[in-house]
């Protein structure tokens, strides 16, 4: 088997993962969103798989919008309801998020994606557009 085709990851300890073909209902155990096509599963037959995007995640990550801190990732409790302070929507109960322990800033690793430069939009082109993590009262805040 090629080194790239099994991988260590800190989401499943102990277990190699191995890369696999996954058709039908699956669940990414990070995000929790469907899993097809490519993705690592446990080697030793536990029901764990996690999207290869998944595992590329970092274990900290710094980001622009939330300094001076570096967020980690780590695993939601499954009994607490929280919400991500970039996009503003739940977490998965059981998933991964990047969180600042010092703050409790939490952030879905998908969100790391957003553009944290100006952007031009023809839907408002005025002038260029920033992501805030403060949602205004649905007017541009510089208009």
């Amino acid at each position: 088997m090629a080194a790239h085709d099994s991988i260590s990851h800190f989401s499943h300890p102990g277990h190699e993962l191995v890369k696999r073909h996954y058709i039908g209902s699956f669940r990414c155990d990070m995000c929790w969103e469907n899993l097809t096509g490519a993705a690592y599963g446990c080697g030793a037959g536990c029901d764990f798989a996690i999207h290869e995007s998944c595992a590329a995640h970092p274990q900290t990550y710094f980001c622009p919008a939330h300094q001076p801190h570096s967020l980690v990732l780590v695993q939601t409790r499954h009994d607490a309801a929280i919400i991500c302070d970039v996009c503003k929507s739940g977490c998965a109960t059981g998933s991964f998020l990047y969180r600042c322990p010092p703050c409790g800033f939490n952030m879905h690793p998908r969100c790391t994606a957003l553009p944290l430069a100006a952007v031009r939009s023809s839907w408002h082109p005025e002038h260029d557009l920033t992501l805030t993590l403060v949602v205004p009262e649905g007017r541009c805040s510089a208009c």
